[in-house]
């Protein structure tokens, strides 16, 4: 206890405090047609989303295959200096073709990209699962599972960092 509070010591040092900046008034007075996507959210939004048009499961696939694409190029499909830029080449524009950064990657590989970053929603995977089968297909295609191992050396292949935080580099093998 307190010497002189009749509380625990702890509790005379700190307190909870509860403050409102008016968020949630503010919040409430938009409607979710105007969300204001947090920076570099922008990238990752579909031509629907970016419309305001109804949405389904596509805008996922569409989300996924950005971050396959940079997985892949270690760059995003669509490039500005600003979100107001990325969000107009979306709108506007075709997307960098990852052959572009990545000659290397395989036919297969592109086509998946293509199908998941379809500006149409039509020509986009219906859903996630779809899309997780198509590049499950293509790994198997290479006649061997992909290992940790050979994950770990691709990242540190595309990652190329002299950061000690990012993993070692890892010679790929067929081992586990």
């Amino acid at each position: 206890m307190g010497p002189s509070s009749g509380r625990p010591a702890s509790a005379s040092r700190c307190s909870a405090r509860v403050v409102d900046y008016g968020i949630d008034k503010l919040r409430s007075q938009w409607s979710p047609r105007y969300h204001l996507p947090i920076e570099g959210q922008f990238a990752y939004m579909s031509l629907e989303e970016l419309r305001g048009w109804k949405m389904d499961r596509r805008v996922d696939v569409y989300a996924l295959g950005v971050v396959l694409y940079e997985l892949l190029t270690a760059r995003k499909p669509f490039e500005s200096t600003s979100d107001s830029g990325v969000a107009q080449a979306i709108l506007s524009e075709p997307m960098v073709l990852a052959e572009r950064h990545r000659p290397d990657l395989p036919g297969a590989l592109r086509a998946i990209l293509v199908r998941a970053l379809a500006k149409e929603r039509d020509q986009r995977y219906p859903d996630c699962h779809v899309f997780q089968a198509d590049l499950e297909a293509f790994i198997l295609s290479g006649g061997e599972p992909v290992t940790p191992r050979q994950v770990a050396w691709l990242i540190q292949q595309v990652t190329a960092s002299d950061d000690p935080a990012v993993i070692a580099p890892v010679a790929p093998c067929s081992g586990r």
